[in-house]
């Protein structure tokens, strides 16, 4: 079956008007630092707090009694070794010319970046550096309040961001913008992360359009490497708490051979779980476990034994006794901490085995796992075993089917369904299957018995948890790709803007797969086609077109024996054109674009409403390729023909072809505008607009984008008949719209929105407000320096008009040496912009 075109670029429109910028939408929160105060009106994504001084040391007692305790890297209970490198560059970082900065910190769990970021945070600190932790709203042990008190004259500022990767993309924007008004304060982002995949390239891409901070990333490996480096490590832990745990001898014991040996003994964590594993069984006088496995057992065995002595206690028991507390550590561990009522859903839908009321066992695990000390809003019980690994291997050990010798509870099998699988999405959903996730990357059992079953009766939930978990699940080494084809039959074959990079990666991930082993060249054709679709939508142009190329050679081969596969090929060349153009590589995109018709045109001759779609489709291709070369007249036939055929379609059948015809109609009014027929134009475009409105409301995730664009060029055509007044909503709308869309993709959505910026200004300045104007032209033009670093081709051209109409609002504001350098940019860019006419209104085509 032929693939629907993609979506062309939107084109922005080339004006000596100029434009305003709509300011960044209110966040809802009081921000001081430097000498200025920013006050936002709705509520804040995120919650900020002071960074937490080191946990106090638990007692000799405690430690016994919990020795998880002494793991957490909030404790710090171990002094910081090794990471000379990663400190050394982490200092020339901060101190670095840039005023803002980003960097992402990521790597496997237990690789010690909580401990490395503990660690900057204190030495920073101790330089004259205010160091805050960034929690999401989500998080219910977020604080409810923050007195920033000290930020008053603060002028450098770390802030920390801790599972970054779970944060939605626009979230952590809106607190790098908040974090940016200081205009004298120096200021670093630290992010730490597991992944780094999918979503921090959107996210760097955004930071670097919407805010021009520079940002990289940093792997953290293993700190130590060679088996010495190991011991010594294991060493410094085993010491530290023999110490605290009073075993005078402790720093006797021999570290195991096996455990320098093993490679995983070089990350921070899992030494210190050796270590302390070694000491507590040397006070047992039991044999000192090795091996990771055996390990983890050891010390989540301590864990049963403390569950049970608060059970048997004579002063104030727990009526939860160690069967029950471990089904509900299990939920913990899945869900993360939450607010009281949502922790007794959780352990009602996962169905702990007791007849206490679950209200009871969230107070006795609470007694085990205190929230932490400064509560939020929502007080966070149910908190998670940590360090993470561990509560990781707790649940994997925990659920049988493992060789190890640990009695796995044969509650746990279908827990995981229980807790997600219901009708409705939970809000612990997202975390869940994050945890369960990273828990099946490194315990094959738990993916064959828990995790595949789920998401197989269960596809949607993946994508209910977000692209996040869905880049994650497709990445996993060795993952089931039966699981993922099943992921992938429940995507919709329309664009979603919040799902669109991670698609690509599933999408990569099978066709890898697919095109290793299938020989079968239908289907590989297919798989080539597919991918290129996926790549574009999530602004991988590159990519794209290698991928469409290589769809275009296999269906020609095909076609040369069997004419049926004409239809697939000319789906390949459009979609090769539309990449092509997306680089700026318009000359190349006519052929592929105009062969297509020809095809079609063939087909649609006595064919289907299917074969005379298609053809509208093309021509809707073929005119955008068209106008992009400076031929208008002939751009125009082909849309209004293209328009002809879908009118008549959608008249039999309305819903089927209505969302195509708004694409004809809105392309017909690129072609009339081109020409100068505005009042035809603004019919063309109203109309596109009336069905696109209707057709967000039944899908926005579908339609957003259509409606931006449509929006955009209707106001333009407002103001090409003189009623600027009308076309103001309608443009701030648009810029609304294409800013909200730029947030989920930035690669494939900050050249629409640079285009709507400067559509506004047409508007504005004609209005007079030309303060606002040169905020705005500023704005487009910073968008369109980055769209053009990284696609020169596509970009130079509408950065050489954003430029021109930047000089023009500097102008109305009296700074005429600032407008003299923005238009003498503007003209070395483009030398013939001054020649050219009022151009092209946004294009689109399907």
């Amino acid at each position: 079956m032929r693939r629907r075109a993609v979506k062309s670029a939107a084109e922005p429109r080339e004006s000596s008007s100029v434009v305003q910028h709509a300011s960044v939408g209110p966040f809802g929160t009081i921000l001081q630092a430097g000498r200025d105060m920013v006050v936002y009106e709705a509520e804040a994504p995120y919650r900020l707090s002071w960074w937490p001084k080191p946990a106090g040391v638990p007692s000799a007692e405690q430690a016994r009694a919990q020795p998880s305790r002494l793991l957490r890297a909030s404790t710090a209970v171990v002094p910081f070794t090794g990471r000379g490198d990663e400190l050394a560059e982490l200092r020339a970082w901060r101190d670095g010319p840039a005023p803002r900065a980003v960097r992402l910190v990521h790597g496997v769990g237990g690789q010690g970046k909580s401990r490395l970021a503990g660690h900057v945070a204190e030495t920073w600190k101790g330089d004259g550096w205010q160091v805050l932790a960034a929690h999401h709203r989500r998080d219910p042990a977020a604080p409810a309040t923050f007195e920033p008190e000290g930020l008053r004259t603060a002028n450098r500022l770390l802030v920390i961001v801790d599972y970054a990767e779970r944060w939605d993309s626009t979230d952590l924007l809106r607190l790098l913008a908040d974090l940016g008004r200081p205009a004298d304060a120096t200021v670093r982002l630290l992010l730490l992360a597991r992944p780094a995949g999918t979503w921090w390239q959107t996210l760097a891409h955004r930071i670097d359009a919407d805010l021009e901070w520079p940002s990289d990333s940093r792997a953290l490996g293993p700190v130590e490497e060679s088996p010495a480096g190991r011991t010594r490590l294991v060493e410094v832990a085993r010491d530290r708490f023999a110490a605290l745990l009073n075993i005078p001898d402790g720093h006797l014991i021999e570290v195991p051979a096996a455990t320098a040996a093993h490679d995983e003994y070089g990350q921070v964590l899992a030494a210190h779980m050796a270590a302390l594993a070694a000491v507590l069984a040397h006070d047992q006088r039991a044999p000192v476990p090795e091996g990771p496995v055996a390990v983890s057992t050891f010390l989540l065995n301590r864990e049963r034994v403390h569950w049970q002595a608060l059970h048997d206690r004579v002063d104030g028991p727990l009526a939860t006794n160690p069967d029950v507390m471990g089904q509900a550590v299990y939920a913990a561990t899945l869900t993360g901490g939450l607010p009281h009522h949502d922790a007794v859903a959780a352990l009602q839908r996962i169905g702990v085995e007791t007849s206490q009321h679950p209200g009871q066992i969230v107070k006795d695990h609470a007694l085990c796992y205190p929230p932490p000390a400064e509560r939020g809003a929502g007080v966070a019980v149910l908190q998670p075993l940590y360090p993470d690994r561990l509560g990781e291997d707790f649940i994997a050990l925990t659920t049988p089917g493992h060789p190890y010798d640990h009695p796995g509870d044969p509650w746990a099998e279908g827990a995981a369904d229980r807790l997600l699988a219901p009708e409705g999405t939970p809000r612990w959903t997202r975390p869940a299957l994050t945890v369960l996730i990273e828990t099946a990357r490194r315990w094959p059992h738990v993916a064959d018995t828990q995790l595949y079953p789920l998401l197989r009766a269960h596809p949607e939930l993946v994508l209910q948890a977000g692209g996040a978990a869905l880049t994650s699940l497709a990445t996993m080494p060795g993952v089931d790709l039966s699981l993922l084809e099943t992921i992938e039959a429940r995507l919709s074959h329309e664009r979603d803007v919040d799902l669109d990079p991670a698609i690509a990666a599933l999408t990569v991930r099978l066709a890898e797969h697919h095109l290793a082993r299938v020989k079968n060249p239908v289907e590989r054709a297919r798989t080539f086609a597919k991918l290129g679709t996926r790549l574009t939508n999530a602004g991988l142009y590159h990519d794209a077109v290698e991928a469409d190329r290589r769809a275009v050679d296999a269906y020609r081969r095909l076609a040369e024996h069997n004419p049926a596969a004409l239809v697939e090929l000319s789906g390949a060349l459009g979609n090769l054109g539309i990449a092509l153009a997306r680089l700026g590589r318009h000359a190349e995109a006519l052929a592929p674009s105009q062969e297509a018709v020809r095809i079609d045109r063939r087909s649609a001759a006595g064919g289907s409403r299917r074969d005379r779609d298609y053809l509208a489709a093309s021509l809707n291709n073929v005119g955008n390729r068209l106008s992009e070369l400076g031929h208008p007249v002939e751009a125009l036939k082909a849309a209004q023909e293209s328009v002809q055929i879908r009118r008549r379609l959608a008249k039999a059948e309305p819903d089927a072809y209505r969302a195509v015809l708004a694409s004809s109609l809105d392309n017909l009014a690129n072609r009339r505008s081109a020409l100068g027929e505005h009042e035809k134009a603004l019919e063309a475009t109203e109309e596109a607009v009336s069905l696109y409105r209707q057709l967000t409301a039944e899908s926005r995730a579908v339609h957003q984008g259509d409606l931006g664009i449509a929006l955009d060029n209707l106001g333009v055509c407002l103001s090409e008949v003189g009623r600027h007044a009308e076309a103001l909503p309608i443009v701030q709308e648009a810029v609304q719209v294409r800013r909200e869309l730029a947030e989920s993709n930035p690669a494939v959505f900050t050249s629409g929105l640079a285009g709507s910026l400067d559509h506004l200004a047409v508007v504005l300045g004609t209005l007079g407000r030309h303060e606002e104007c040169r905020v705005a032209a500023a704005e487009a033009v910073r968008l369109y320096r980055v769209v053009a670093d990284a696609n020169p081709g596509a970009a130079q051209r509408h950065l050489a008009a954003a430029l021109f109409n930047l000089g023009t609002a500097l102008r109305s504001v009296g700074k005429s040496d600032e407008a003299a350098e923005a238009t003498g940019e503007a003209l070395r860019l483009y030398p013939t912009l001054a020649t050219v006419g009022p151009g092209m209104i946004q294009q689109s085509s399907v």
